[in-house]
């Protein structure tokens, strides 16, 4: 659909996003998103590409956004250079993508153009893009300035809406009387997201853990700032009782990671440094999780992993070609 065409650059930034974090350049702003909206997740793709930890894996070749979305490169659009960061959230059963980022994005809309059905309309004063029939887009933009706002939904009411949120016609998240609890993402966040009611009733979501079914709301930022980087996570639960069930599970899980390495001294010492670095704590009816680590010492410990896994593969492909042609020599025998 022309809604999948356009969003792959959105798709582009969060697989990244959920992987480095990096220096505040874009974050979360509570007052870019309708008051009503039962979720929110926002990558400040700006400040991804000043990161040190992505500095360090693309340097390596491991990590490239192009590689990912191939299309990217044919709208006219670098990632790491035309945006500055990437929003989305719920509005009903569908959702509004938020793209911030340079003039190169009006030049990806004409491009999309050219590919198929299109046409033009009026709202509000504004030109509203209308490819296919489910993906409508407005600009927004300030006289003298090459920043753009790419603001695109399913429906050209959820448009409207947040275009209104924008311009100060409707409310937004920063008009809670929270929101200054719940929506002030740390210094040097990255990903930040956010679930504002129980997450049983969030469309789409399939429940395979207790802690979603316990969770009624819950705040996610992962960054990196002062050398270090960090996750938080915080659930907070109907009352005490499963507050402290979800800290239970929480822990269980980390134990088990914990366990993983064996009888492997060189995989133990690493995940039990990881492991280390996870912090659990409860008030009232509210889990916190927090992981806090040096940057060059989480991708030694990464690195190191990975290339004992390498090890690991390769000494289990000689196993197998082994057990293979002693089979066979007996089977010739036969």
């Amino acid at each position: 659909s022309w809604g999948m065409r356009l969003n792959v650059i959105l798709a582009a930034c969060f697989v990244f996003g959920c992987l480095v974090a990096t220096a505040a350049a874009d974050r979360f702003d509570p007052a870019r998103v309708a008051v009503g909206a039962p979720w929110v997740a926002h990558v400040d793709v700006e400040g991804l590409a000043r990161s040190e930890l992505y500095s360090v894996l693309s340097r390596g070749g491991t990590v490239r956004l192009e590689d990912e979305v191939e299309e990217l490169e044919e709208l006219g659009v670098e990632p790491l250079e035309d945006l500055k960061s990437v929003c989305v959230y719920g509005v009903g059963e569908g959702s509004v993508v938020l793209l911030l980022g340079n003039a190169r994005l009006e030049g990806a809309l004409e491009r999309l153009k050219e590919r198929g059905e299109y046409r033009r309309e009026e709202m509000d004063g504004k030109v509203l893009h209308v490819f296919g029939g489910d993906c409508f887009v407005a600009v927004l933009g300030r006289e003298g300035s090459e920043e753009r706002l790419l603001v695109q939904a399913g429906k050209r009411e959820a448009v409207k809406l947040a275009c209104d949120v924008l311009e100060g016609r409707a409310a937004s998240l920063a008009s809670r009387e929270d929101a200054k609890r719940r929506f002030v993402p740390a210094e040097g966040s990255i990903v930040f997201a956010a679930a504002n009611e129980k997450l049983e009733g969030l469309q789409g979501l399939e429940l395979g853990s207790n802690v979603v079914k316990l969770a009624e709301e819950v705040v996610f930022d992962l960054g990196e700032s002062h050398g270090e980087l960090f996750a938080k996570l915080r659930v907070d639960a109907k009352d005490a009782k499963e507050a402290r069930q979800i800290q239970q599970v929480l822990q269980g899980a980390t134990a088990l990671v914990g366990l993983v390495g064996g009888d492997d001294p060189d995989v133990g010492a690493a995940l039990s440094e990881l492991v280390g670095a996870l912090r659990f704590s409860t008030e009232e009816a509210k889990v916190q999780a927090e992981f806090r680590m040096s940057t060059r010492l989480l991708i030694e410990h990464l690195r190191a992993l990975d290339a004992l896994g390498e090890d690991a593969a390769a000494a289990g492909s000689r196993f197998e070609r082994k057990g293979s042609s002693k089979g066979g020599s007996k089977g010739e025998k036969k």
